[in-house]
């Protein structure tokens, strides 16, 4: 039996696979050796292109003390390159946003991409799930299409689109309100008027005043005034109402809370 070459020449049936049992395996062993290591190689590359690939994100809505290596949370925290190098070299080849760390600090927008760290020996995360002092808070995941940012490793706050509100009441043509009630106690007062002034009549209710002088009635007494009667129509006409706020501290659908987190080996 040849030596195979590809994972793609083996069987899931252990008795169609090489060795044969009556086959020789010298001189051949270094050679099926070499294929078990070019297997498990075939192995990591297919993973490599239909699994998650190296500094992609998902989702884990698990307990963040369960996620393991290969991945490790978006936080934002910073990482050592050469615990790392993979990443980095990723990184730092052009693979992904690296701005400079003061930009990062600076930038809450920013925070989709790593930082540089500290030039040298560190490098920072991207912050997708808020957790560092002064990022926007935990940002969903979306295309780069319209109304994104139109740029890798930005980030967009929240927003409503813009919109205006109105309200009135309903019309309820003229009409008028009827007035029914008691005055507020004035206390103890008397009330002055001209005499004859409306008629030119020369009135004389008490004692002898004369045309054109003012009476002055008795105080009454600490007391109230009944009012009853139609207030006058004012036409047909509406009122102004106002429209209060309401909501929370960010526009939001309907979520479940979990852990963005990155592949980092």
């Amino acid at each position: 039996m040849p030596v195979p070459v590809s994972i793609d020449d083996l069987s899931s049936n252990p008795a169609d696979n090489y060795p044969g049992g009556s086959e020789q395996v010298f001189p051949n062993l270094d050679d099926y050796l070499r294929f078990h290591a070019a297997c498990i190689a075939q192995l990591r590359d297919e993973l490599q292109v239909i699994g998650t690939p190296l500094a992609g994100v998902s989702w884990w809505g698990g307990a963040r003390s369960a996620i393991t290596l290969p991945r490790l949370p978006v936080d934002g925290q910073l990482l050592n390159r050469a615990d790392y190098p993979g990443l980095w070299t990723f990184v730092s080849s052009g693979g992904y946003p690296l701005i400079p760390e003061a930009d990062w600090q600076s930038t809450p927008l920013s925070r989709g991409s790593f930082s540089s760290g500290n030039g040298s020996t560190t490098f920072r995360m991207p912050d997708l799930n808020g957790k560092q002092t002064g990022s926007i808070g935990a940002v969903g995941l979306r295309g780069d299409g319209a109304f994104s940012a139109g740029e890798a490793g930005k980030l967009q706050d929240s927003q409503n689109l813009e919109h205006s509100h109105g309200a009135t009441t309903e019309q309820t043509g003229a009409h008028t309100h009827t007035v029914l009630g008691t005055t507020n106690t004035a206390g103890s007062h008397s009330h002055s008027y001209p005499l004859g002034a409306s008629t030119g009549a020369n009135i004389r209710p008490y004692g002898t005043q004369g045309f054109g002088s003012t009476f002055t009635t008795p105080e009454a007494g600490d007391h109230q005034h009944s009012v009853s009667g139609t207030a006058n129509s004012s036409g047909s006409h509406s009122h102004t109402v106002t429209v209060h706020n309401s909501g929370g501290a960010e526009a939001r659908g309907k979520s479940a809370t979990g852990c963005l987190v990155m592949r980092v080996k």
